[in-house]
This record gives C-alpha cells, sequence and structure tokens, in this order.
C-alpha cells in the first residue's frame, strides 16, 4: 500500500496524468505509485470522468449554435462533480486541461485564454480563491465577449477588424488585446474578430498598427 503522503504528493498530478502532458520520469512516478494505490486509482477514475464529461460539452456546444455550452461545461466542473479532496490546483487543471483551440470557435476560444490569463495568478496556492472561481474558467456572461454568431453587421462601436496568424497562441493574443485595452464584440464564422478599445477616446489609427506589427495577427484594418 502506498504512503498517504505519497498519495498526496501524487494527487496534484492526477490531471496531467489524464491528459497525458506528464514527463516520462513523472508519469514512471505516477503509475509506480498507481499500481498500489486504490485511492489514486479511484482518483484517476473520476479525473477521466471529468475530463470525458467536459470534452463532450465543448464538442456540443461548438456542433450547435443554439446549445449554450458555457452553463454546460459549468455544470460538469462544479465542485461536487470534482475528485473529493482535490487541491485548488488540481481542481484549475482539470478546469483547463480541455482547451484545446481546435475544438472551439475564436471568440469563445479567446475569451476561455482571457479567463485562463486571469486566474494564473492564483495557481500558486490561494487554493480559497480558486475555491470560489474555478468553475467560473468558463465564464463569458461578462458583456466584454460574445459568443460567434455568424452574423455580418458590424457593430457601431467594434471599429477595428483583425485576422490572427494560424496556430497563434491564445494565451498571448489574450495578453496583447489585455496591453492595449481591446476587448472582442464579435467573431464571425470566417475567423475574423471584430474588436472595441475600452477606452472610447483611444486613438484607433495608432492601435490598428500597434496590432499590424504584432507576430500574431495576419491582417488589421478599420471597420467601415
Amino acid at each position: 500500500m502506498t504512503d498517504k503522503r505519497e498519495v498526496e504528493k501524487m494527487r496534484d498530478l492526477v490531471p496531467a496524468y489524464v491528459n497525458g502532458t506528464l514527463s516520462d520520469d513523472d508519469k514512471a512516478a505516477f503509475e509506480a505509485a498507481l499500481h498500489t494505490s486504490p485511492d489514486l486509482r479511484k482518483l484517476v477514475d473520476e479525473e477521466t470522468d471529468i475530463q470525458a464529461r467536459v470534452a463532450a460539452g465543448v464538442q456540443s456546444g461548438v456542433d450547435s449554435r443554439d446549445d449554450r455550452s458555457v452553463p454546460h461545461i459549468q455544470s460538469l466542473i462544479k465542485p461536487e462533480r470534482m475528485p473529493a479532496g482535490s487541491t485548488g490546483n488540481a481542481r484549475l487543471a482539470s478546469a483547463l486541461a480541455f482547451l484545446n483551440p481546435a475544438n472551439w470557435k475564436p471568440a469563445l476560444m479567446l475569451a476561455l485564454a482571457a479567463a485562463a490569463v486571469g486566474q494564473a495568478v492564483i495557481i500558486g496556492g490561494q487554493s480559497s480563491a480558486i475555491d470560489k472561481r474555478d468553475v467560473q474558467i468558463a465564464q463569458l456572461e461578462n458583456d466584454n465577449y460574445e459568443l460567434a454568431s455568424g452574423g455580418s453587421a458590424i457593430p457601431d462601436n467594434a471599429p477595428i477588424l483583425i485576422e490572427l496568424v494560424e496556430d497563434a497562441p491564445w494565451s498571448e493574443v489574450a495578453q496583447l488585446f489585455a496591453n492595449e485595452g481591446l476587448i472582442i464584440a464579435r467573431g464571425t464564422a470566417q475567423g475574423v474578430l471584430l474588436l472595441r478599445p475600452t477606452d472610447q477616446r483611444a486613438d484607433i489609427d495608432m492601435l490598428v498598427e500597434k496590432l499590424e506589427r504584432s507576430d500574431l495577427t495576419a491582417s488589421v484594418s478599420k471597420a467601415e
């Protein structure tokens, strides 16, 4: 039987083990502990179920415009469905494990990446804060972001059109927008984002020039 302290040490590695992101050395150590610990095997089974349910919710939300995926995802990762005794860091890792750009429309994915950036300062150990906010990782109710509607109308308050380079890291894009005081007003089915500045007095021409200089953007223009 594996020592309880060893199980506790391995507990935070469960999400990474399930989603296949552990290093070879950590994986070997984890599987050695897993072989002799029923408690650890139970945690792995529960985490596997959580990630499968979340992935199913993600795909469901992407496939159906009428099915709002965010509330569904929130219900899947709420605390009572987390493995018993999970630490805050492990639960946050579970919430982030499904963030795969290939599965999300651009506007939704970027919003989630921005939420993840906002949570990053908590990972260092403020687990009590995570206890209150971990299920909000997929929260899009804030009017800073709207899901891609597929419509062609350009909002009056979204004067910038931007197309990102292929495989642009979403966390870096979210940070770029935060640095320039920009938020998403709408996304289109073609992957173009409509942006608006948080400061109504912002110089749009200057913002466009700054975005054009970024390695993350394929094209930037003022919306006509």
